[in-house]
């Protein structure tokens, strides 16, 4: 599959690789302290947000980055919503893990929903890094909150069962 860009550094939405290098790499955070530290069963390291521990946790924190990314846009703040917008990106793959481990029959309907999640936050990342001020300017949530809002309520659906 061809490198979508700068969205994440690498992403992978139901075992998909997905994603690139952001433009501008984040600062690094400092090491969490020893007692926050926590053993996953995965072999990467976010760094930049908590790790959901279940399906319930990662969707609240979807639903907040949801909420930051929409209210910074409103603001024409670009520069915040670049961050949880790339947050998004690394919570979706912990979520496609969760997902995999507390409801195994609802994988593959939570693959396409997770998705379809990623091609829109990929799509405001693309305007964010790529477009010239003018297209910045008209950057709107709305045009992709009803693909985001739908796809979060399957996911819902699908691990509230």
């Amino acid at each position: 599959m061809e490198c979508l860009p700068r969205f994440l550094s690498c992403v992978a939405v139901g075992g998909l690789m997905i994603g690139c290098a952001p433009a501008t790499p984040p600062a690094a955070p400092p090491p969490p302290p020893a007692a926050a530290a926590h053993d996953h069963d995965h072999d990467h390291d976010h760094g930049d947000h908590d790790e959901p521990e279940t399906v319930a946790e990662g969707l609240a924190q979807l639903e907040k980055l949801c909420a930051d990314v929409k209210a910074h846009l409103a603001a024409g703040d670009h520069e915040k919503a670049d961050g949880p917008v790339h947050m998004v990106g690394h919570l979706l793959e912990d979520l496609g893990e969760l997902v995999a481990k507390e409801k195994p029959a609802a994988e593959a309907e939570a693959k396409q929903a997770l998705e379809a999640i990623f091609e829109s936050f990929d799509k405001l990342d693309t305007v964010i890094h790529g477009a010239d001020e003018e297209a910045r300017k008209k950057l709107d949530y709305a045009e992709h909150a009803p693909a985001i809002e739908a796809a979060l309520a399957k996911l819902k659906e699908l691990t509230q069962k």
